[in-house]
């Protein structure tokens, strides 16, 4: 019983740090495209 709990808390750790890890990965781009952005409207003003 208890090591069925434990890999079921393993399995979720599991997602949840691949989940979280997408995220941080989509918005380090979104914040890198924007800042990208930022710097490319800069050079013709």
């Amino acid at each position: 019983m208890e090591l069925k709990y434990c890999n079921r808390e393993a399995k979720a750790s599991v997602v949840t740090f691949t989940i979280y890890f997408i995220i941080l990965i989509s918005s380090k781009n979104k914040i890198q495209d924007y800042t990208y952005r930022q710097s490319f409207l800069d050079c013709f003003v």
